[in-house]
């Protein structure tokens, strides 16, 4: 897994040590990395770089996302999404998208939901 953000790298850093799980991931995509300077969400950039990092097709990634810029950055990669409604999005129209797979309203159902998706995803037939 790994986290794309709009975020500085300090302030995600911050943010994943404060809730212990900053091990969790193999790499930060972060909005002031030189990478994608120039190249914020709605661009895919930031999403077509983690997936070229994780060594897997856009199209095989889940995007987690709770803003529209972010969404249309994950779709725009050609990544499935996860939207999540948060107190700053709930007021928003949330794209709808064949590759928006579910909705969720908090992080409790995330696990549950991603897995979904996978298992989905694995026993689809191809195209």
């Amino acid at each position: 897994m790994a986290i794309v953000s709009s975020g500085s790298r300090v302030y995600i850093n911050r943010v994943l040590e404060r809730h212990g799980i900053a091990g969790r991931f193999k790499f930060i995509v972060a909005g002031d990395d030189p990478e994608v300077e120039g190249h914020h969400k709605p661009d895919p950039l930031p999403y077509l770089l983690a997936a070229k990092r994780l060594g897997v097709d856009p199209s095989q990634c889940i995007a987690v996302e709770d803003s529209p810029a972010g969404i249309t950055s994950a779709l725009r990669a050609g990544m499935r999404v996860v939207t999540v409604r948060n107190p700053a999005n709930r007021d928003h129209v949330l794209l709808q998208d064949e590759l928006v797979v579910a909705h969720i309203d908090d992080f409790h159902g995330l696990s549950r939901t991603v897995i979904g998706c996978i298992v989905d995803a694995d026993t689809a037939p191809a195209a």
